[in-house]
């Protein structure tokens, strides 16, 4: 054999072995994805009603238009500008083009373009003639170097695109240009300026070197050069200018001040149907109702959590990313109007830092801040509590407020109710402000009245004493004696201007002496810290960390990082001094080597006390349905409603019923239930639970990750800010009941929404997910979305439980608080979605809420959600990951439920057989079949109908990709493996006399 048949043999055999091992590769990541593939290639096996979808995506695409409607918000209005009194306009900026506008979010909170309204065509439909040149120009731009205004990061996704002004000198035929032509168009123009959002990606800061020194002094929140150009030029060529802001984030507008801007709307992001509502008030057809829901400075580096927010703000070291929450309880307004009450805005700092003296040099717009086309009066009608009553800690509030619109248009108010509370200097950490109670009136015709009943109790009025600072003796939840008051606001900044002759908006309370709220009022269940190691020697107020659900020995830190390796402690701000203690950007803690200690790989916990639970039992023969039972009164009658329809109820989650059903399924079914949790749950055939589906989307539902968005397709709603922005309850009720009954249409029984995070800062990627600086409002907005969608029978899964408030570097990120900011600020949405909306879902993040992962922490999900606030349901991981992220060994032992991962072929579980493991996943699974049966009995008791109107929506989905590709499989082996012998028979054959000869 010569050598180059050698060679050319050891090549084939070569490439043959490279391509099996290649296709070996493609096989295990298809292995590994198959359940997203086949999901995204087969469907999701949901039985569609096409005149039910149609009807409800009809009903769904009107609300849609109303949220708009009273969410955008107007800012400014010089002269009246608006509404547009020429039918003519003139549309400036790339943010007004159909490919320029950003309609959502990206990410899993993203939406595909089914029955989109684009800005254009929204102005057209409501009598607007708009320059079609002008349009038309916008619309063909295809490609241009965008400025690319961000330092650094993972912010790839914020470019800003404008082209130069030259762009306007183009010709448009007849001698004229683009300009030349607007400017005999019309003297009105509307100038929309476009920013966006992203999920896994935070808002960029400047960029800075490796000693935090500023290199880029640009940011995101600011107009670009080009913008500003356009600005200026847009209002030296026209009389009337506008500006419609959409951005999912607050941006710095204090270039209307500076340019003279006439009008300026707040569209945030609309979804395809929202462009109606900007459309409708530029109009005048709607009367702008919305309020912000963050506030708006001049400067957003202004803000206390700015420097511990975004790339810059979070810490990557290599092994791993960490975020100090240095600024403690005080975001958003709780930050900007505490500062003013401190006279932090005139101190020589504030002057020097940013050139500001006073409180109007910083806010542009107030937290509840928004203007209308009308005037209103308010009348105090009726204070339940007196101002000499006794307040305990049962005390409920009650005020109402009568509303008169005393101008010539029809409009909407919303009435805020905020809380002063007595600050002792030194002590609890207490904003100046915090928002108690609101209420949005109905469309009131000129010179109409309505009452606003607004309600708040003692339990809204506690700080939470994470350090006992008042040395009472009590760590938890408490009032301090002294004077508070509650003052109606038309913002967080001003008090309203009451009518004449009646009482003012302040009311002013005294409590004699301090009130501790030692349980929660809901469950009765003790309150104190469940996250802080922390003794006050001179009180005797002590508390200690629960037990972990991993290995004892792996250590479990304070969350507000006293205890954390190398003594590095974050330093937290406080109204003591808020001077010495105002965040700055700090150097990396490099020395910490808390990784190492608390990483994944961690061994489960077992105690030697369990014993092992009874599986596979016999002696009970429950179907799911049998956990909702005709009701009987207490002598045993049964119980019929008004039309003699049998009352139904659902049997207790604490009865023995459901333990002895938990108990008829084997270990395999348990461990199999929890494992496969990706975008639904499996079919239990022998208690006669079917699979369910469900989806993505916080603003309505969406196909990103599984497909078949075009095929099902949902309504998009305006984005969660919007929804936030109309301070009206019964819209996000309304939102729920739609996405419920779009569920219900097309067999989907959850829901991966909604989202409650809060905005802790402008810099914030996914903020449009959620829907507020204000832990009240977000909490309230996501308690009636969540029931909404129940009673049509879709479940929530609440997220991101919890502090999962930024994008940048969150897979796995220390989030280090002090306890009172979990409680006051990033636990109370969820709070309310549980207690208000009687959520049964939550969606745990990515990060970690100190050292322990979120979905691991037995203090988050059992000693808080589930004890303290009476919880009962699913806990459902982000998309599993595992890792440094997720591990489902933990996470069961800590109270969580279900894996999100639709590969269920993967085994999440470490350990199926020890007694603590399967005792954790019964809980676990009586948790998961709990909150399936709940939303049909809510959806029943809402509706009437019987339990088969919500069963049997969903078929079995056939992989017909995975044989498909077993036969691809087999054929490129088999052509690999005969061209690979051939050749070495080829090449170790003897050749013939023949070819000697030759």
């Amino acid at each position: 054999m010569n050598k180059l048949k050698l060679c050319i043999t050891c090549t084939i055999w070569t490439l043959a072995g490279s391509i099996i091992g290649f296709l070996g590769c493609l096989n295990n990541i298809a292995y590994q994805f198959s359940g997203t593939i086949t999901q995204a290639l087969c469907g999701d096996g949901a039985n569609v009603n096409t005149e039910e979808l149609e009807t409800a995506i009809q009903a769904g695409t009107d609300l849609a238009i109303e949220i708009s409607n009273q969410g955008v918000t107007m800012l400014r209005n010089e002269n009246n500008v608006l509404p547009l009194t020429n039918n003519k306009v003139n549309v400036f900026g790339y943010g007004s083009s159909d490919i320029g506008q950003c309609f959502m979010g990206y990410g899993s909170g993203g939406a595909g373009t089914n029955g989109r309204i684009y800005f254009y065509g929204a102005l057209r439909d409501v009598g607007f003639e708009i320059n079609e040149n002008l349009a038309s120009a916008y619309n063909s731009i295809t490609e241009f170097t965008p400025e690319t205004k961000y330092g650094g990061g993972n912010a790839g996704s914020y470019k800003l695109y404008e082209p130069e002004l030259s762009f306007f000198d183009q010709s448009v035929g007849n001698g004229k240009t683009l300009i030349s032509d607007a400017k005999e168009f019309s003297d009105t123009a509307i100038v929309v300026i476009t920013r966006r959002g992203s999920e896994d990606q935070d808002w960029p800061q400047y960029s800075y070197d490796q000693n935090k020194n500023i290199i880029q002094d640009v940011l995101y929140s600011e107009l670009s050069t080009k913008e500003r150009e356009l600005m200026q030029f847009v209002k030296s060529n026209f009389s009337k200018v506008v500006a419609v802001i959409n951005s999912p984030n607050v941006i710095e507008l204090g270039f209307l001040e500076e340019y003279e801007i006439d009008g300026c709307l707040s569209m945030y992001l609309p979804g395809n149907k929202g462009n109606m509502g900007v459309a409708n008030i530029l109009k005048g057809i709607v009367n702008p109702s919305g309020k912000t829901v963050d506030t708006w400075p001049y400067d957003v580096s202004t803000a206390a959590s700015y420097y511990n927010a975004g790339p810059s703000g979070t810490h990557r070291r290599s092994e791993g990313t960490y975020v100090d929450y240095m600024e403690d309880i005080y975001t958003g307004y709780y930050w900007y109007e505490t500062a003013d009450a401190e006279g932090f805005w005139t101190s020589d700092y504030a002057k020097q830092k940013w050139n500001v003296n006073g409180y109007g040099d910083v806010v542009m717009y107030p937290f509840g801040f928004g203007l209308s086309y009308t005037t209103f009066e308010w009348e105090i009608k009726n204070i339940s509590v007196t101002e000499k009553s006794s307040i305990t800690k049962d005390s409920e509030f009650a005020i109402d407020v009568l509303v008169t619109n005393t101008g010539s248009i029809a409009g909407r108010d919303v009435v805020e109710l905020y809380y002063q509370p007595k600050y002792i200097k030194g002590q609890i950490e207490k904003s100046s402000e915090r928002l108690v109670a609101f209420a949005k009136t109905t469309l009131l015709e000129p010179n109409a009245s309505e009452l606003m009943h607004l309600t708040f109790t003692a339990y809204d009025l506690v700080s939470y004493d994470c350090y006992d600072k008042n040395f009472n003796g009590n760590i938890g939840y408490e009032i301090d004696a002294g004077e508070f008051t509650v003052t109606l606001k038309t913002d967080a900044h001003k008090a309203k201007q009451m009518k004449p002759g009646t009482h003012d908006a302040v009311i002013k309370y005294n409590v004699k002496t301090t009130i501790l709220i030692e349980n929660d009022p809901v469950t009765g269940y003790p309150v104190t810290n469940k996250l802080t190691n922390f003794t006050n020697s001179t009180s005797g107020a002590s508390s200690i960390h629960l037990e972990p659900s991993v290995d004892e020995t792996v250590p479990i830190y304070s969350i507000d990082g006293s205890d954390i390796p190398g003594g590095v402690t974050p330093h937290y701000m406080s109204r003591d001094n808020f001077i010495s203690t105002f965040p700055t950007f700090e150097a990396m803690r490099s020395d910490i080597t808390l990784y190492a200690l608390t990483k994944n790989g961690l061994t489960p916990r077992n105690y030697a006390t369990d014993e092992m639970p009874v599986t596979g039992s016999t002696s009970t023969n429950y179907k799911i349905t049998d956990m909702i039972q005709e009701k009987y009164d207490d002598e045993g009658n049964q119980v019929f409603d008004e039309n003699d329809n049998p009352v139904y109820e659902l049997v207790d989650y604490n009865d023995q019923a459901w333990d002895d059903l938990v108990s008829q399924l084997d270990t395999a079914t348990l461990f199999n239930l929890s494992n496969s949790g990706g975008f639904g749950t499996i079919a239990i055939p022998s208690i006669e639970k079917e699979r369910t589906v469900d989806s993505d989307g916080p603003c309505g539902f969406n196909a990103i990750i599984t497909g078949n968005g075009e095929s099902k397709p949902s309504t998009s709603f305006p984005c969660e800010v919007v929804l936030a922005s109309t301070w009206n309850w019964m819209l996000s009720y309304q939102m729920g009941l739609s996405v419920g009954a779009e569920g219900k249409a097309c067999g989907k029984s959850g829901w991966y929404a909604p989202a409650c995070n809060l905005h802790r800062s402008t810099l914030g990627g996914r903020n449009y997910e959620y829907y507020s600086e204000d832990p009240y409002l977000s909490g309230i907005m996501t308690a009636y979305s969540v029931y909404g969608a129940k009673e049509k029978s879709v479940y929530s899964y609440v997220k991101h439980f919890v502090a999962n408030d930024d994008e940048y570097g969150r897979t796995g990120k220390y989030t280090w608080m002090t306890e009172q900011s979990l409680r006051e600020n990033y636990l109370k949405p969820f709070e309310i979605s549980v207690k208000v909306g009687k959520a049964t879902g939550m969606m745990s993040g990515f990060n970690r809420v100190g050292s322990v992962r979120v979905g691991g922490s037995y203090a988050i999900n059992t000693e808080i959600l589930r004890n303290e606030w009476g919880f009962k349901g699913t806990v459902i991981s982000d998309y599993y990951q595992g890792g440094n992220i997720n591990d489902m060994d933990e996470s069961i032992r800590a109270g969580a439920n279900l894996c999100l991962s639709p590969n269920n072929t993967i085994d999440r579980f470490n350990d199926r057989t020890s007694a603590t493991a399967v005792k954790a996943i019964k809980e676990a699974a009586k948790g998961i079949l709990y909150t399936y049966i709940e939303a049909k009995y809510v959806a029943m008791t809402a509706s009437g109908l019987s339990l088969g109107s919500y069963t049997g929506m969903t078929s079995v989905i056939y992989p017909w990709w995975i044989p498909l590709l077993a036969t691809l499989d087999a054929i490129v082996v088999s052509i690999c493996v005969i061209w690979a012998v051939d050749a070495g028979i080829s090449a170790f054959r003897k050749p013939s006399h023949k070819k000697k000869t030759e």
